[in-house]
């Protein structure tokens, strides 16, 4: 059966911050509270995979699932600063806002995290009262790299200055030097503080869930050897679709949209959830 969408947004006070959320759901009677929670990337891959995360939301709407999209604090429409914005209290945040959720509907909820959301979320991956299974899509596993590919676009930047003026370009080590000295660095425009950088260089890769997990992913073709478990429930897909957190324009990845709804929409029926 498909249903019709209903789409409502709305500030939330979270742990002493407005955040703002997106809630989609089916248009049915009673409301259904929502069961699955997105948790985006990082910077700019952020606003890269929004149009994804909503036509998703959509999707599991008209499937008779209810979502919620939120900003974490100091990101898109949330109050807060980016540059007092930490690791921790994103995890916090995250964690928060699904025990709220699973307490609302009285069941366990379901996560779609997107690249580094996979770290942001790693508090509840042995949190079985409050999540029952996952989708992740393209999870970066060490935060380490993320950061120094992150800096590459400052770095560039530089480049490109440096070529101009006919001078050598420093190197990354003096944008580290510089973060570490003043405290922050403008990073393709978002101010990362150094705080920041050193959580994401002290990430790696969080222990397999202890519920079942789903990995799609349009660049690896194997899952990673970081999440092989014999002693848990993780599959592995490979889409053959863009990287559509590296592109500027939206991508629609539609057999990425469609497996995350079929996998959440039977992990929902083997749960026997509503």
């Amino acid at each position: 059966m498909t249903h019709g969408v209903s789409f409502n947004h709305a500030f939330r006070r979270v742990l002493g911050e407005d955040l703002y959320f997106l809630i989609r759901a089916p248009q049915k009677t009673p409301a259904l509270p929502p069961t699955v929670l997105f948790v985006p990337p990082f910077a700019e891959e952020r606003n890269r995979s929004r149009h994804l995360m909503s036509r998703t939301a959509e999707a599991l709407a008209h499937a008779g699932i209810s979502s919620i999209v939120f900003d974490l604090s100091g990101t898109g429409e949330s109050h807060g600063e980016f540059r007092a914005a930490t690791l921790t209290r994103w995890a916090e945040e995250i964690k928060a806002v699904a025990r709220e959720m699973a307490d609302q509907a009285g069941q366990t909820i379901t996560l779609i995290t997107i690249r580094a959301g996979f770290l942001f979320a790693d508090t509840l991956w042995q949190a079985k009262d409050v999540v029952s299974g996952a989708v992740t899509w393209a999870p970066v596993l060490d935060g380490a790299l993320h950061m120094k590919q992150f800096l590459r676009v400052r770095h560039a930047q530089l480049k490109e200055r440096a070529a101009q003026s006919g001078q050598p370009a420093p190197p990354v080590s003096s944008l580290i030097d510089r973060l570490r000295d003043e405290g922050w660095l403008e990073c393709a425009g978002y101010p990362l503080s150094d705080t920041l950088y050193q959580e994401f260089n002290g990430k790696r890769t969080p222990q397999p869930p202890q519920f079942p997990l789903l990995v799609l992913d349009p660049v690896r073709e194997a899952l990673p050897d970081a999440l092989l478990s014999s002693e848990r429930s993780v599959a592995f897909r490979h889409i053959d679709e863009p990287a559509f957190w590296q592109n500027a324009e939206p991508s629609d990845n539609p057999s990425l949209v469609a497996e995350t709804v079929a996998w959440v929409v039977n992990h929902h029926r083997l749960t026997g959830r509503s």
